[in-house]
C-alpha cells in the first residue's frame, strides 16, 4: 500500500492534466477509500492484482475524468458497476 503523501501526489498530478482542482479533505476521502479496497482486497476479490498496483490510475482518475467535461452539480449520476464502487 503506498502513503498518503505519495497517493495525494499522484491524484494531484492526474487531475491537473484533466484540470479538475481538489482539496485535502477530497484527497484523505479518497486514500481512505484506497485503503479499504486494499485491505478488502487481500481478503477477496474486489479489483485484480494487477490493478491494484494501478489503482489511481485505472480506478480513480479514470472515473473522475468524467468531471472535466461534464457539470454533474445539477443533476443525477447513475454508476452502472463500473468496479469496487466507482
Amino acid at each position: 500500500m503506498i502513503t498518503l503523501d505519495l497517493f495525494s501526489e499522484c491524484v494531484h498530478r492526474g487531475l491537473s492534466v484533466y484540470r479538475i482542482q481538489t482539496d485535502s479533505a477530497v484527497i484523505d476521502r479518497l486514500y481512505r477509500f484506497y485503503a479499504l479496497v486494499f485491505e478488502g482486497n487481500q481478503r477477496m476479490n474486489l479489483v485484480s492484482s494487477r490493478d491494484m498496483d494501478r489503482f489511481i490510475e485505472y480506478h480513480i482518475l479514470d472515473s473522475l475524468k468524467l468531471a472535466s467535461v461534464i457539470d454533474f452539480t445539477n443533476g443525477s449520476v447513475l454508476d452502472f458497476g463500473s468496479g469496487a464502487g466507482l
